[in-house]
């Protein structure tokens, strides 16, 4: 019952969403923090409480609509519960904690939650709100630390039944080796990707230039589900690129605090550098630039 109960100020689950209340502060923090502006945090905060009603639902299974599929992990292991490492990246310092915390606590389980470096204060409100909502002390678990110290101990360490971990491809590659050393861990790794729009002969084109540039540039880019590609019927093409630079010309960047900023900062500075490289990288490559960018 602790999960669902849980008052963020601005968010709760019980009570709906309360539009301007500041509470904890989870949008100001994480669009604070880089991960976004500040509605689209907004936004993110809320879907991840829902989330949390939607899990506890399948507790109840008349609320099971039918054809629907959902597996839970049952718990297991030592006295009878397995003890969880919940490691998450910066970009979703709210709402992809609470999709994997949900459903785990609720089936009995316990957790160890490490936050990124990136954004650890989000992390520690989190965890202190399930201590304010009533957890018994051990349930949920905060430690934090950087990922090759704090991260590669505990997805080491032998009282660790299982690792979620959402982040790049070479650290979860490493947390599926260790796993697969010991048959009793089971690693579950979501890691990036290559999104690509594809925009086909028919497509409409009020549709298509609003969607490639949310996908493209939400979050300022930095998202797994991110369109890094844009794929566009040669039929087609002239039309829309010319519509989309004009698009992409009016958005807006700067604070992401700002209720009508579009797109904010990266999250650090080696961010930024891998950003100007891959665009030096076009360049060098012969790529047409059709609308410069830059610091």
């Amino acid at each position: 019952d602790g999960v669902i109960t849980v008052r963020t100020g601005a968010v709760t689950s019980s009570g709906g969403y309360r539009p301007g209340a500041t509470g904890c502060g989870f949008a100001q923090r994480s669009a604070g923090l880089g991960r976004s502006t500040r509605p689209t945090s907004d936004a993110f905060t809320r879907r991840a409480v829902s989330h949390l009603d939607y899990i506890t639902a399948f507790e109840d299974t008349s609320a099971v609509l039918p054809g629907t599929s959902i597996q839970m992990p049952d718990p297991g292991g030592s006295l009878g519960a397995f003890v969880e490492m919940e490691s998450y990246a910066w970009n979703f310092p709210f709402a992809v904690p609470l999709w994997m915390l949900g459903p785990s606590l609720m089936e009995g389980n316990t957790t160890v939650f490490k936050p990124s470096e990136e954004t650890p204060a989000v992390g520690q409100r989190l965890i202190e709100l399930f201590e304010e909502a009533g957890f018994p002390p051990g349930v949920v678990n905060l430690v934090h630390g950087l990922g090759e110290e704090v991260g590669d101990a505990l997805a080491r360490h032998p009282e660790v039944d299982t690792v979620c971990f959402t982040g790049s491809y070479e650290v979860g590659q490493q947390i599926q080796e260790i796993c697969a050393k010991d048959f009793r861990k089971i690693a579950a790794c979501e890691t990036g990707s290559k999104s690509a729009v594809i925009i086909l002969d028919d497509a409409l084109m009020e549709i298509a230039l609003p969607a490639a540039a949310l996908s493209a540039l939400k979050t300022s880019g930095q998202r797994c589900v991110s369109a890094g590609r844009l794929l566009v019927h040669r039929k087609r093409f002239d039309e829309f690129a010319e519509k989309f630079v004009d698009r992409v010309k009016r958005v807006r960047i700067g604070d992401p605090l700002d209720e009508s900023v579009f797109m904010g900062p990266l999250i650090n500075q080696a961010a930024v550098e891998k950003v100007l490289r891959y665009n030096q990288l076009a360049r060098d490559e012969g790529a047409e630039v059709l609308l410069e960018g830059g610091r």
